[in-house]
C-alpha cells in the first residue's frame, strides 16, 4: 500500500486530500505546515507528497528544500498545491526536482492521477536501479 502526506495550513483541505488518498488505497498521514511534515516524513516516509506552498511557520518552498536536502527523503515525489497562480513562476523558475504544480482549485481525478503517475514512473526507476545493479554483481 501506498503511503501519502498530506500538508496544507487549511484543515478542510487536509481532510478532503485525506478521503481522496484513503478512497484510492493510500495510508494517509497529515502535516498542517512543513515543520511538522518534516518531522512525520522521517517517521512515516511516505511514498508520495501533496503540499501546500504558503503556510505559516514552515512552508512549502523551504519544506521541500529540507525534503530534498534529507537522504531518506530526497527521492520522495512532491504535489504542490496553491490558490496563488503566481507561484507557478517561482516554480518554473526554481524548477525543484521530482515535483509537480497544480493550482487550487483543482480536479479531485487530476491529482490522483498525477499522483499515480509520479510513482509509476518511481517504481520504473527502481526497477531499472535493481537490474542495473544485478547486472553488476553478476559480472
Amino acid at each position: 500500500m501506498n503511503k501519502a502526506l498530506i500538508v496544507d495550513d487549511e484543515e478542510d483541505v487536509r481532510e478532503l486530500l485525506k478521503c481522496l488518498f484513503d478512497a484510492g488505497g493510500y495510508e494517509v498521514c497529515e502535516a498542517g505546515n512543513g515543520l511538522e511534515a518534516m518531522k512525520k516524513a522521517l517517521v512515516f516516509r511516505p511514498d508520495i507528497v501533496v503540499t501546500d506552498i504558503c503556510m505559516p511557520i514552515m512552508g512549502g518552498w523551504e519544506f521541500i528544500k529540507n525534503l530534498r536536502e534529507n537522504e531518506l527523503t530526497c527521492h520522495i515525489p512532491v504535489i504542490m498545491v496553491t490558490g496563488r497562480p503566481s507561484e507557478r513562476d517561482v516554480f518554473h523558475t526554481e524548477k525543484p526536482s521530482n515535483c509537480r504544480f497544480m493550482t487550487k482549485p483543482f480536479e479531485l481525478d487530476a491529482i490522483m492521477k498525477m499522483s499515480r503517475r509520479m510513482l509509476s514512473k518511481r517504481d520504473c526507476c527502481v526497477a531499472v536501479d535493481v537490474s542495473v545493479r544485478e547486472v553488476s554483481s553478476v559480472d
